[in-house]
């Protein structure tokens, strides 16, 4: 005979746990891109198709004074991008406005950064993107703020005779600095300065 299952394990269990919770929908979000900074032309909304929200870590120092190595934190980590898929109109306008974005950022006569050589750091086209999850009625739920935001790859586009009745979609990668997650229900802010 079978052991019986421990409490919390049976499926009764589990489906009690997640019926009394209100699960996040990937569906209900918004996204805004601010005015880029150094520029007056005022971003188009967008609502894009997926929005692939990016990891976060810490960076680790190797400490080895005796016994086996220790990992200490030191830092923070943002190494991975942003990712939006938008539907692509026949007028191409998200493919035109991330391309303008782009040559904002490196100039394609010169091949260097628009705001000097020193580095991104001095370029004025960056702007924050902002994600917001909302809950089933429509209300706020958290928000990601992405500093120093510029798109810094429109991935490839697939067109093919066989997608008869679909459509292009365009994937832009975004590079960041760093990003601010506030939760409106428990009332937590990332710290930033």
């Amino acid at each position: 005979m079978p052991n019986p299952s421990p409490v919390g394990m049976s499926i009764e269990d589990f489906k009690a746990v997640y019926q009394g919770k209100n699960l996040a929908r990937p569906t209900r979000y918004t996204v805004q891109i601010e005015p880029i900074a150094g520029s007056n032309i005022e971003m188009p909304i967008f609502q894009p198709e997926t929005v692939t929200l990016p990891s976060r870590s810490l960076h680790f120092a190797s400490e080895h004074f005796h016994g086996p190595p220790r990992r200490v934190p030191i830092g923070r980590l943002y190494e991975n991008s942003l990712i939006m898929t938008l539907p692509l109109d026949e007028a191409q306008t998200e493919r035109t406005v991330f391309e303008w974005w782009m040559d904002q950022v490196i100039n394609p006569a010169t091949d260097t950064a628009n705001g000097g050589a020193d580095s991104m750091r001095a370029n004025p086209y960056h702007a924050s993107v902002i994600v917001t999850t909302l809950d089933y009625s429509g209300d706020y739920m958290s928000h990601f703020r992405f500093l120093e935001c510029y798109p810094q790859t429109i991935l490839p586009v697939q067109y093919g005779f066989g997608m008869f009745n679909d459509y292009a979609r365009l994937q832009v990668q975004f590079q960041y600095r760093s990003y601010i997650y506030e939760s409106v229900k428990s009332n937590y802010k990332t710290p930033y300065n």
